[in-house]
């Protein structure tokens, strides 16, 4: 139907063109600006003769375009002439302006309250007084009642904001699907079952259909054909190598899907079968000039950019180029410094002799420097044998030993935490068998935390009041705290300097005293 109207349309506008394509030369576009000034002085006619002036210049171009209009072309010439002119009505509009119409009709719906109304009223009259916004004006939906055909797939929970209850006619039971389940016996059963089916239904089809079958035979017998087979070849590979045409092709193409977006109520309306002759003539003629503008705009702005592109990899090529070629410059040394003094001794001495003290420095520095390297490997590959040796004495137990070890871990990891937190419940003989169970080879997460806590609440010891003994093993670190009675008298390190084997072993020690 739309197709059909816009034909008859199109026909209509070109069989009103064929008598005046003759004459259409350049007397036909040449209009004198100074006459249509004096006859009417409005703004628009004002703006069409300086439009008519400005296409003068192209005239023979223009001339050598209306040859080839099409029906298509004239359509939208047509179109786009009435809705510039705003001749369409409301069917002219863009969407644009259709949004802007809805949206300021709903603001006034929701506004407009009686001019006469008391302002003493309550907050209810005020609503009861101002009327409804129509619910379709928006985006969400008001009534969600009234879209049930969404549900009708599958069921779904019913929620409601007031209850906190479900509706038990909607919730699932898992156990009776297991019930329900049925054997692959059954499943094999049900797809020979479908296999064996004749309708077009089935949900594993053998074979094509028999639609299908008989257009492949009606294309094989017209392939058969030899006059037919040469005009397909030619329609579709014959073209193909004249850029021209396909440019034309893609053209038709183009308008042909313009055309068709066209809404029928345009089509129908009054002012497209009413245009005039001139009408017609001068809006296909600001159609194809306006067109040509745009054309040789864009392939202005195309070379534009090509031409800076270019430009800009011409510059990075010879950037390149230069920066190869440029030679390294090193910086100014004493020797070219002292070489533009004109021989001043005393200046060479004092300047040498601040050489020789920076040198000294920096020498001194690269001696520390190495020192404090070798120390801190030493500390490390002391660490790294503590840790070696107690993942082996944890990987020979088994796995039932493992478990037991672990329980014990987590029950005295949490006495000493209530320790901590209520240090009334010490008790020396239970902390010496805590300290020595957590203390098990292993892995034990907050395991240098509990130990600090302990010493901070227990003993009040925090901040510098580790011994400082250097790196020692467990049975030297015994040996250390059983020869030194007064500890306390010694070098101090801080707590978290120390390892947890040091901390371990001065809470022993301190629990000894306490």
């Amino acid at each position: 139907m739309k197709r059909s109207i816009c034909l008859v349309s199109s026909c209509f506008i070109v069989s009103k063109l064929q008598d005046n394509f003759t004459s259409f030369g350049v007397s036909g576009f040449s209009t004198n600006r100074n006459q249509c000034i004096q006859h009417d002085k409005h703004r628009k006619h004002c703006k069409q003769s300086r439009l008519e002036a400005k296409s003068e210049k192209s005239q023979d171009d223009v001339n050598i375009m209306m040859d080839d209009i099409s029906d298509e072309e004239a359509l939208l010439a047509c179109r786009a002439y009435l809705q510039r002119k705003n001749r369409l009505g409301k069917d002219g509009w863009t969407k644009y302006k259709e949004r802007q119409e809805k949206l300021k009709s709903a603001l006034a719906m929701g506004s407009h309250i009686d001019e006469n109304f008391s302002q003493d009223a309550s907050e209810e009259d005020h609503a009861k007084a101002q009327p409804a916004v129509d619910p379709g004006a928006g985006y969400f939906w008001e009534n969600p009642e009234e879209l049930k055909y969404l549900r009708t797939g599958r069921p779904r929970l019913s929620f409601d904001d007031q209850d906190d209850s479900l509706d038990e006619d909607f919730l699932y039971n898992m156990d009776e699907e297991e019930e329900n389940q049925y054997d692959e016996d059954d499943d094999e059963f049900l797809l020979e079952e479908e296999y064996d089916e004749d309708g077009i239904f089935t949900g594993f089809p053998s074979k094509p259909p028999e639609e299908y079958i008989l257009r492949s035979n009606n294309k094989k017998e017209l392939f058969q054909d030899a006059d037919w087979k040469k005009m397909w070849y030619t329609r579709r590979w014959g073209n193909h190598a004249s850029k021209r045409q396909r440019e034309q092709r893609n053209k038709e193409k183009k308008l042909q899907k313009y055309v068709q977006q066209i809404p029928n109520s345009i089509l129908k309306n009054q002012e497209l079968a009413v245009l005039t002759d001139e009408e017609i003539e001068y809006a296909i003629k600001i159609y194809v000039i306006a067109n040509k503008r745009r054309s040789i705009a864009q392939k202005k702005r195309l070379k534009e950019k090509k031409a800076a592109m270019k430009i800009q990899s011409n510059k990075k090529k010879k950037s390149k180029m230069k920066s190869s070629s440029v030679k390294a410059v090193s910086g100014p040394t004493l020797d070219s410094f002292l070489s533009q003094m004109n021989g001043d001794s005393r200046v060479a001495e004092e300047l040498r002799e601040q050489q020789k003290r920076r040198s000294e420095r920096s020498k001194k520095a690269y001696q520390t420097r190495i020192k404090h390297v070798n120390k801190s490997t030493n500390v490390d590959s002391s660490r790294n044998k503590a840790t070696s040796k107690t993942m082996n004495q944890s990987e020979q137990l088994d796995e039932d030993e493992l478990m037991f070890m672990n329980d014990k871990i987590s029950m005295s990891s949490e006495r000493i935490r209530q320790i901590i937190n209520d240090p009334s419940l010490l008790d020396k003989k239970l902390l010496d068998l805590d300290l020595k169970v957590i203390m098990h080879p292993g892995r034990l997460k907050g395991r240098k935390q509990m130990l600090k806590g302990l010493l901070e609440t227990c003993f009040g010891l925090k901040g510098k009041c580790i011994p400082k003994h250097g790196n020692l093993s467990d049975d030297e670190l015994n040996e250390f705290y059983s020869k030194y009675n007064d500890v306390d008298s010694l070098e101090k390190k801080f707590v978290t300097q120390s390892s947890v084997y040091e901390l371990a072993r001065i809470i022993e020690f301190k629990n000894q005293d306490y």
